[in-house]
C-alpha cells in the first residue's frame, strides 16, 4: 500500500477536506463506517472493478507500431489517453498530473513548430517526444497490471482505517497505545498483503486479506466505542 497510489489517495483525501470538519467529526458520514461486506463480496467486487480497468483495451499497452501516422491525430490522442487512463483507474493521480503536464509542454513544442513553419524534421522532434511520453505511460501501467496496484477495494479500506485511527487520536478516544496496536495490525494486513502479491492474487486469497482488514475494523470500533 505504501505506494504512489497510496500518497495521491492520501492527498487528495486531506486537501479535499476542511481542517475544522476534520477535527470535528470521524471520516465518514455519520460516524458510522462498516467494512463493506463479508470477504468474499469484497473480492468479488475488486476483481470485477479490476477487469474493468484491463489494460489491454484501446488506451492500454499502445505499442508503436499502433500509434497514428498523422501528427496532429497523435497529438490529440495522447492526451485522451491519458485522461482515460485516469478515469479507469489504470493511472494514480500523481502519474496523471505529471503525464498532463509532459503532454502540455509537447503542446508547447508543436505551437512554436507550426509557427516555424513544421518539416520533416520537427514533425520527428515532437514525434520523438510523444514516443517516450507514451513509451512511459506504458511502463506505469505495466506496473499496474503485474499487481502493484491490485487490491483497490483492500486499499480503500486501509485509507479509511488509517484515518480513523488518526481521528481517534485527535478526539481522544483511542489512547496512544491503543492507536499504536491498532497501526501494529494493520501493518501486519499490509505485510501480508505485499507477500500475496508476489504471486498473481486468487479470490481466495483476496477473501483472506479483507476479513483480516474487517477483523481490524472490528477491532477499531469496539476501541472507538468503548473509549
Amino acid at each position: 500500500m505504501k505506494s504512489p497510489r497510496t500518497l495521491a489517495c492520501l492527498t487528495i483525501l486531506a486537501a479535499a477536506v476542511p481542517l475544522a470538519s476534520v477535527q470535528a467529526r470521524p471520516p465518514h458520514r455519520n460516524g458510522h463506517w462498516k467494512g463493506g461486506g463479508n470477504g468474499e463480496e469484497a473480492a468479488m467486487r475488486e476483481e470485477a472493478l479490476l477487469d474493468k480497468r484491463d489494460t489491454h483495451g484501446p488506451l492500454g499497452v499502445w505499442e508503436k507500431e499502433r500509434r497514428p501516422a498523422d501528427l496532429e491525430r497523435y497529438h490529440s490522442i495522447t492526451f485522451a489517453r491519458i485522461r482515460g487512463l485516469l478515469a479507469n483507474g489504470s493511472l494514480t493521480e500523481e502519474n496523471g498530473t505529471t503525464f498532463k503536464k509532459r503532454h502540455e509542454e509537447i503542446t508547447a513544442l508543436l505551437t512554436a513548430k507550426r509557427a516555424e513553419g513544421l518539416t520533416d524534421a520537427s514533425r520527428a522532434e515532437v514525434r520523438g517526444q510523444l514516443d517516450e511520453l507514451n513509451d512511459d505511460i506504458n511502463t506505469v501501467v505495466k506496473k499496474a497490471e503485474a499487481g502493484d496496484l491490485r487490491t483497490p477495494v483492500l486499499n480503500q479500506k486501509q485509507h479509511l482505517i488509517e484515518e480513523r485511527i488518526e481521528f481517534g487520536e485527535r478526539s481522544g478516544r483511542l489512547s496512544k497505545g491503543e492507536a499504536a496496536t491498532l497501526r501494529r495490525k494493520l501493518e501486519r494486513l499490509q505485510d501480508l498483503e505485499e507477500r500475496l502479491k508476489d504471486g498473481q492474487l486468487s479470490t481466495r486469497e483476496r477473501e483472506k486479506l479483507h476479513k483480516e482488514a474487517n477483523e481490524v475494523i472490528a477491532d477499531l470500533h469496539r476501541e472507538l466505542k468503548e473509549g
